[in-house]
């Protein structure tokens, strides 16, 4: 990716991942954890670089609930 010239490869992993942990995640429905983790799911919050809905790897951090939509937590 470059911006006005400068190499910013670096930030590929911040802005094009592969993959992202919801820390905080919820089985409780009013949450912003089950939203986000819920939105992530659908593919349509986290759009990349090129404007494609995020496809990559999801998953939820809970330390007091094994399973939220299906992520092992």
């Amino acid at each position: 990716m470059t911006i006005s010239g400068a190499n910013t490869d670096h930030l590929t992993a911040l802005f094009a991942p592969r993959s992202i942990a919801v820390i905080g995640a919820s089985s409780n429905e009013k949450s912003v954890g089950y939203a986000v983790l819920k939105s992530l799911a659908r593919g349509g919050a986290f759009l990349s670089e090129t404007g494609v809905a995020f496809s990559g790897a999801l998953f939820a951090v809970n330390p007091t609930t094994e399973f939220i939509l299906g992520y092992k937590c």
